[in-house]
Parts: structure tokens; sequence; C-alpha cells
């Protein structure tokens, strides 16, 4: 494990002198959900959220000074006098964990357990998804509890100068909380996710690359623009796509264009049928999903190839002022608002406000940088979530997972820095996925063995082998902030 240097100041209580300031924790670890019932899928029954509560209930209280009284757990066992992780049961209690907070309290949220995805309906998420918990009464469909209500409920109540750390270990939980910040709170690790070539990020990276989302802007007054998004796709239109193709052979066509296409030869047209079908073949291998996941059961949409466009009338108004040219005077300016002259030359709109953390937040302290409070005595909400939105958390085959690495980290050194302990928790999930792969492929070439030794003996399941198993997938932990962090600060709970 990385040193920690000696010369950094720091405060290991945070508390406010002369008053009396709480520490209070809600932990959460949810086994089993209605998603085991109806056909949900496989893979949808855990084994570690309850030991991942009592673990890190017994570092709050040896390590941090938590009353054990303070501690609220929420875990699904048959017990009557145990509270069950039921929806009404989780928002009752967050809302209980900050009730009357002051400056100085510290809070602590912690989940383990499922996570789905479902559709963004108000364009606020980067990559068009909303993240929902999936309490014991959900079948991962109905009794969801959306990130916006999580960080309306746990972020957006907090008072200035408090404390809120979560830690977030499920599937697609690098936005749980919708906190602005997270790729400027990424530490340099020496090696590259290996995952899947048709995973998840490249899907995103082109789906935006090729501007499937088209928006309308309409001016409504000098600082307010009415933003509305006209069309949704969920393949491309393009040339090659199923939408446009009757069938493999069909020839794809350029768009139209002014300039005369020049002719095609028989040899060459021969070439773009090659290329078409090869395309063909290639969108459809790129469709299929990743089917073997751990702490969440992403929800997946029918195809829609063939159906007409949907028209959503969804709209939004969103800030983008008019500002003076640097050649006019400011009591020009003035004037010419005030007679609601907008086109008048010398004025100019200003530019789109960054939305969504870009990296280089540290070197961009303008207004225009996605951090709505950069006061000193905001609150401070820091989120460690256990891998990014496109991916899954893990557990291996003897039960570990990331939150029982984070407490053997912490039970070692409770107060790290901040880069340190991204780094070290980084490499332990990169060597326990290193770990399940070979597991993996293991007992698939045993499995293959027997298969021939005894032909007819063992039937292949329509999942294949190694469903439900980590086979080649990453997970990345993530550290969010309200703002950004400083790297080299002590992590404190």
């Amino acid at each position: 494990m990385p040193r920690r240097s000696n010369n950094i100041p720091f405060n290991p209580t945070g508390l406010v002198a002369g008053q009396s300031n709480k520490k209070k924790a809600l932990l959460i670890g949810i086994n089993n959900t209605l998603m085991d019932q109806g056909g949900a899928g496989r893979g949808t029954r855990l084994m570690m959220p309850h030991k991942d509560v009592e673990s890190m209930r017994a570092l709050l209280v040896d390590h941090y000074q938590y009353s054990p009284s303070d501690i609220v757990t929420l875990i699904d066992i048959d017990d009557p006098k145990q509270l069950q992780p039921t929806r009404a049961n989780i928002r009752t209690e967050m809302r209980k964990l900050v009730a009357d907070a002051r400056r100085g309290d510290h809070f602590f949220f912690h989940y383990s357990g499922h996570v789905v995805q479902t559709e963004n309906q108000d364009h606020t998420e980067e990559d068009g998804k909303d993240e929902c918990l999936v309490p014991c009464d959900s079948d991962g469909v109905q009794n969801l509890i959306q990130d916006d209500e999580l960080r309306g409920i746990l972020v957006d109540r907090l008072p200035q100068g408090s404390q809120l750390v979560a830690v977030l270990d499920s599937c697609h939980s690098g936005s749980l909380l919708d906190l602005e910040h997270y790729r400027c709170n990424r530490v340099w690790v020496p090696w590259v996710s290996k995952g899947r070539r048709k995973s998840d990020p490249i899907r995103n990276n082109v789906q935006r690359h090729n501007a499937l989302v088209v928006y309308q802007h309409k001016r409504i007054s000098g600082d307010r623009v009415k933003q509305r998004k006209t069309t949704v796709l969920n393949h491309p239109t393009s040339p090659l796509s199923p939408a446009r193709r009757n069938s493999s052979r069909e020839v794809p066509t350029a768009p139209a264009s002014p300039v005369a296409s020049p002719t095609v030869s028989p040899a060459s047209t021969s070439t773009h049928r090659k290329l078409a079908r090869a395309l063909t073949k290639l969108e459809h291998n790129t469709s299929k999903g990743i089917n073997a996941i751990r702490r969440s059961s992403t929800l997946r949409n029918s195809s829609t190839a063939g159906q007409p466009v949907k028209k959503i009338q969804r709209s939004r108004t969103i800030k983008s002022q008019f500002v003076p040219w640097l050649d006019i005077k400011k009591a020009e300016a003035a004037a010419a608002s005030s007679e609601g002259d907008w086109d008048q030359e010398g004025r100019q709109c200003e530019s789109p406000v960054q939305e969504f953390c870009n990296g280089w937040c540290h070197h961009n302290v303008s207004p225009t940088s996605p951090t709505p409070l950069w006061s000193l005595g905001s609150p401070e909400i820091i989120s460690l979530a256990s891998c990014k939105d496109s991916q899954q958390a893990w557990e291996d085959s003897e039960g570990n997972s990331m939150t029982q690495r984070l407490v053997e980290i912490l039970k070692k050194d409770p107060h790290p820095t901040m880069g340190d302990l991204m780094m070290t928790i980084s490499h332990k999930l990169h060597d326990a996925a290193i770990k399940a792969h070979t597991q993996t492929k293991q007992y698939k070439n045993k499995v293959l063995r027997y298969r021939k030794r005894f032909p007819g003996k063992y039937e292949l399941p329509e999942e294949g082998d190694t469903d439900g198993l980590n086979l080649n997938d990453f997970q990345d932990p993530q550290l969010s902030s309200r703002k950004p962090l400083d790297m080299g600060r002590r992590w404190n709970l």
C-alpha cells in the first residue's frame, strides 16, 4: 500500500468547536429482490450485501467513533425486529438520516445491492440513462428509487458546513448521487481496462458523435432559451441500418448531393454489396449485450427497427444570456436590452454552459464549470462507487466485494489520502477481475473436456456455459463530488 506523507494538515474529526456535532450512518444491504421471481433472469441473487453491512458497521464503530445507536441498518432477513429494505423504509430512513442536520455534522450512507438503468426523460444524464436502486419489494421495474430521489433527499437538503460520504457497491453506480464532478477526481493507474471491445462506453460515444439526439432552440427572453428534444431513434437511420435496408443485398447509397455521383462499375457494385453484408453482420453482433451480471439487471427495450420515428414534445428552459460585444458601451447595451431589440448589431449570444465534468475542472474555475456552489462553507458531498455507470460490480467465487476490500484498506489506515485510497482500491479490484477471468476460463475448459469425454451426457444451456460468470469484464471505482477534490486530502468518515 502506498505510504502517506506526514506533511499534509489533517483534522480527523472535522467537528465544530463548542457544538455537539452528530455522526450518523445508514447502511443498506439487499441480497434478494422480486427480480428473482417471474423469470427475471440469472445472477440476481447476491451473497455479500449482508456481510458488507456487518463489516462496514464494525469499521464505523471501531475506527471512526460512531455510536452503535446512531447507525441504522436495513437488510432483508427473516427477523421481525429488523427493518426491511423496502422502498418506503429506505426513503423514510434517508430522510431521518439528514433530518435537523447542522453545520459540522457528519453523515454516512452505504448501499450494497442491485442497481438498474432506465431511460432518462429530462436530458439530465450524459449517457441518457437514470440509475435506480432496487429495494427488496421491487421487481426491477416497479418500486425503484431513482437517482434524482437520492440526490433530492441526501444531497440537496444538507446545510453548509456539513459532510456526507456515500459508499455505493453496485453496478452502474458512478453517478448514483448525480454529483457534478467525477472525471477530475480520477487517479492514474498503470493499465488500460481491457473490457469488451463492443462495450457500452464505446456505444455511448458513437451515439454522441453521430448526433442521434436532435434539439431545437427558441429564445423566449433575454436570458432564457427553450430547448426541445424533437427526435429519438434507437438505431441510426444510416443507409446500412435495418430500418432503411430491406435485405443485405441492397447497395447503400450516398445522401443526395448537388455533385453528380461517378458511374459505378459492376465490379465496384459487387464490392459495395459485400461491404454492406459485412457491415450488416457487424451491426448485428454489436447489438448483442453483456448478459453476465452480478449487482444489476439491466433493463432492455425490444427492438424498434422498421417502426416510424417517435416524435417527442418534451421541452425545458435553459439559461443562455445575451452579452454585449467588446466594442459596445454598457449603457448602449442596457438600453437595447430594455427596448427588447435582441437583434441589434453588437450583441452576441453567450456560449453554452458546460453541463458535465470534463476532467479539467481544477484548471477552470470560471462560472461556466458545472459547479453550482464554490463557497468554502457549502456542504461536502463525496461518493465512492464501485464502478462506472456503464460497468457492472462483481462478487468473486470467494464472496469478496468492493466493500470488503475497502474495509480491509481502511482498517490498516483509516485516513489515507484520497489519491492513495483510489489507487489502492483500483489495484485490488483489477487483481480480483483478473482472478475471476482465470477461474471462468478454467471452468469453461473443464466443461469442454467433460463434454468431449462424455458426449450426449451434458446439454449446453441456451445462455452458454459461462452465463453469470465474469469472463472479461472490469470495474473501475469512481470518486464523485459536488466540487473538484484535492486528492491529497485525507479520507474521513
